[in-house]
């Protein structure tokens, strides 16, 4: 059933600007900003030059939703905190769209993929869709988006990411490119790169490729007497790396075999077949 058209299709009528109190409008902890708060620079330019466009709302009930400008909103609450003694900034004008919430939805993310991304929104737009059209396959819901099938992909991985590793996202503290990364990855790199956003509150992919060669050598270091009792001396693994021949390979999850020893290629199939078991680490089984 052909189901995203009439999403994309249905009319909305723009209304006249209207003016609305800050107070009326989500909270800046709802608000969709990709990048954290306003910088001091986008603030100060607004103070000098005003509102160059006016922001785009959807009236729903009693209450409003963005759908563009959620940043111009961030930086005016910016100034009403500033100059506190002024009404002048305690409102914005605002083009007011009838209460078509879901196609409305649909033409902010499918607007903002023409000129950068914006991930809260598209994982907001994204859950709605799962929820009310749970037999929409991909192809139509990246449609109805307008984003691409593999883009659609990444973020539905974010849906089911641990929750610090979503706010340090929605925080701006960690990009999209690194959320969607460890989204991939198996729990005990997640876990590394969880405690290292707590501590230091951020996380790179150059970090996740350190977490991933930690793992490695940890799981080595942790199966190699069990794959060969017979070493008393510690393993050279560069030295094994090159002389090894590779019997195969198993999951594992810490300290557990999940599968039996299996070919590369049966792998490859097993994880086809089931693709809820590629978040367990891959171990390697050589050979001397």
């Amino acid at each position: 059933m052909e189901i995203q058209l009439p999403l994309i299709k249905t009319k909305v009528n723009d209304k006249k600007l209207v003016r609305i109190l800050l107070a009326d409008l989500p909270s800046n902890e709802k608000l969709d900003l990709p990048k954290g708060q306003p910088t001091a620079e986008f603030v100060q330019d607004i103070i000098n030059r005003g509102l160059l466009e006016p922001i785009v709302v959807v009236k729903v009930g009693d209450s409003y939703q963005i759908e563009s400008g959620n940043k111009r909103v961030a930086a005016c609450r910016k100034i009403q905190e500033l100059i506190p003694d002024t009404d002048e900034w305690n409102a914005i004008w605002a083009v007011v769209k009838s209460d078509a919430t879901e196609v409305s939805m649909l033409s902010s993310v499918a607007s903002n993929h023409m000129r950068q991304d914006n991930v809260i929104t598209d994982l907001r737009v994204i859950t709605h869709l799962i929820e009310k059209y749970p037999n929409m396959d991909e192809k139509q819901m990246a449609t109805a988006l307008g984003m691409s099938i593999q883009t659609l992909r990444r973020r539905k991985k974010l849906l089911v990411v641990n929750d610090v590793i979503m706010d340090a996202l929605t925080a701006g503290k960690i990009g999209t490119g690194t959320a969607e990364a460890l989204a991939g990855e198996s729990k005990d790199v997640q876990n590394l790169a969880i405690a290292q956003i707590i501590e230091k509150g951020k996380v790179s992919l150059d970090d996740i490729k350190g977490f991933q060669q930690e793992r490695k050598q940890l799981n080595f270091d942790t199966l190699a007497p069990k794959l060969f009792p017979d070493i008393g001396e510690p393993v050279d693994t560069e030295q094994i790396s090159n002389e090894m021949v590779l019997l195969g390979v198993a999951l594992t999850e810490g300290n557990n075999f999940i599968t039996n020893m299996l070919s590369v290629e049966e792998m490859e199939n097993y994880l086809s077949a089931n693709p809820d078991m590629a978040g367990f680490q891959k171990v390697y089984v050589y050979n001397i």
